[in-house]
């Protein structure tokens, strides 16, 4: 079995507040252009049901500026604290038991060996219950998305959870039922979607194993708290174009329509950014999918529209990063307001997959928010209603937005947005996209982007098929290419790092860019 050792990684969230969108976009007229049907290329082609979406190489990104924890939701998801195996000789049974059912999964997913991977699952439960198919239903979804090779990692942490009778069938006539041992574990599990993730992404999974009749099975091998991967979705479907793969339990209508949106944000990004890496995008069918995706123990709210969330290392590019829709506020927005939202989510993937360092907020969130808005024909008395009254009443910020302030929990958020959006904005009428672009990436360092080449447009779902048998895995997939890095030396102070930038390419201090950048948001107040 192969195994390659995980290594935790920081946990990247960037949210987009969707509240301002919503009350902007109900009163907006919505031009043809900014419908998927005009703006986007045509609907993705049909495919056999059971084809899979990869292609022959690297991935998908977020965040652009590798978003501070101040941009998190409360209740984000976090590694379970380590429970100690110690000397135990019943918890090291354990622990050497869920490696050893994890590597089986391993082996008979690299075998396309759906009677392998079955033989690991617990089905003492009558009919095999819920979680039984839901074990069953993560084979046949990561077939279906291509993934042949689970990396498992050791098992960090073990405990007994509580014992009780097994069903009688599960016994033998002679000696009666026997009891039944179960325990929890947690281990990290790698995968790569191929043609789409540049590196490993790694879940954190809690696994309960229960023995009966003397042999060990998983019961479920994702835990009450854990952050769903796409593969977790009940009844997944997938979608993909030339560079977004659109993941989901909705209906392969929907992630059709999805997709094509995607298309044409990632076609309006890549413009203006240059060569970016494919995305994955997960449309879960409800808010309570979308909080297991997100690791969130309550809901989602109807502020979030969309989510971008991934690992990255540091002095890396995030190589394997899911934009997550959330339900309720992304029905909430019409097409304008969605074209808006994926736009900025994508810039974030553009750039946290290309950049290898942090930027200020009001940058990240800014350039996002400058892009997403770039011929929307949306007044900026609209899109910055909030900011400038606020400096009609009392006056111009004092200066560029905190980190803190775009806390979507707090009460300076929306005018922290718009705050980043104007002074972007600024800088992109000053001095032009191009230097703009050279700006932000002064500050955040450039990862060298490999060639990527995905397949044709295509649907698909997952399941076995008719005949029992799963998908052949894409032709010429693969691990994905590395990135190199470019650019401003390792680490470095950001403050540093942004007044060099400011004076180099935009021949000015911050502080004077600040003082110009006040008289212009008087200059707009006043109309």
């Amino acid at each position: 079995m192969r195994r390659r050792l995980l290594r935790p990684v920081h946990q990247q969230r960037t949210w987009l507040l969707a509240a301002l969108l919503v009350a902007l976009m109900v009163g907006c007229t919505t031009r043809s252009s900014d419908s998927p049907a005009s703006a986007g290329p045509g609907r993705p082609g049909v495919s056999a049901p059971t084809g899979q979406p990869g292609g022959s190489a690297p991935s998908a990104p977020v965040d652009g500026s590798g978003a501070p924890t101040s941009g998190q939701l409360p209740g984000g998801p976090s590694d379970p604290a380590p429970l100690s195996i110690g000397s135990d000789p019943a918890a090291q049974a354990a622990a050497q038991a869920v490696e050893q059912l994890l590597g089986a999964r391993a082996d008979a997913l690299r075998r396309q060996d759906r009677p392998a991977w079955a033989a690991t699952v617990d089905t003492s439960d009558a009919d095999g219950g819920p979680d039984a198919a839901a074990e069953l239903a993560a084979y046949d979804a990561l077939l279906a998305l291509g993934v042949r090779d689970l990396q498992i990692g050791p098992v960090t942490g073990i405990a007994p959870r509580s014992a009780g009778p097994v069903p009688p069938e599960a016994g033998s006539a002679a000696s009666g039922p026997p009891s039944v041992a179960s325990w929890s574990g947690t281990v990290r599990v790698g995968y790569q979607l191929p043609g789409f993730d540049r590196g490993v992404r790694a879940a954190v999974r809690t696994v309960t194993i229960r023995q009966v009749a003397g042999a060990w099975r998983i019961a479920r091998w994702v835990g009450p708290r854990d952050a769903w991967e796409a593969w977790d979705l009940p009844a997944m479907s997938w979608a993909r174009t030339d560079s977004v793969l659109v993941v989901g339990n909705v209906s392969v209508t929907e992630l059709a329509d999805r997709a094509a949106e995607a298309q044409a944000a990632y076609a309006r990004v890549s413009a203006l950014v240059g060569r970016t890496p494919p995305v994955v995008l997960v449309v879960p069918r409800s808010d309570a999918d979308a909080a297991r995706l997100l690791g969130r123990q309550g809901p989602v709210g109807p502020s979030v529209a969309a989510a971008t969330v991934g690992p990255r290392e540091a002095e890396a590019p995030a190589r394997a990063d899911r934009v997550i829709v959330a339900p309720q506020g992304w029905q909430r927005l019409l097409p304008a307001g969605r074209r808006v939202v994926l736009t900025h989510e994508l810039v974030h993937a553009a750039m946290r997959g290309t950049t290898v360092r942090d930027v200020p907020m009001w940058l990240s969130e800014g350039f996002a928010e400058w892009v997403a808005y770039l011929d929307s024909g949306l007044p900026v008395a609209g899109v910055a209603a909030a900011l400038l009254s606020d400096v009609r009443d009392v006056g111009p910020p004092l200066g560029l937005p905190e980190d803190r302030a775009f806390d979507p929990a707090g009460p300076e958020a929306v005018r922290a947005y718009q705050a980043g959006w104007l002074a972007v904005s600024r800088i992109a009428r000053e001095h032009g996209p191009d230097r703009l672009v050279r700006f932000y990436r002064a500050i955040a360092g450039t990862a060298a982007l490999d060639t990527v080449a995905i397949g044709p447009t295509a649907i698909g779902s997952s399941g076995p098929s008719a005949s029992g048998s799963t998908p052949a895995p894409p032709a010429g997939s693969g691990d994905g290419a590395s990135a190199g890095v470019t650019g401003a030396g390792s680490g470095g102070d950001l403050a540093r790092r942004t007044e060099s930038a400011f004076l180099t390419h935009l021949g000015e201090t911050r502080t004077q860019f600040v003082t110009n950048w006040r008289a212009e948001l008087v200059a707009l107040a006043r109309g």
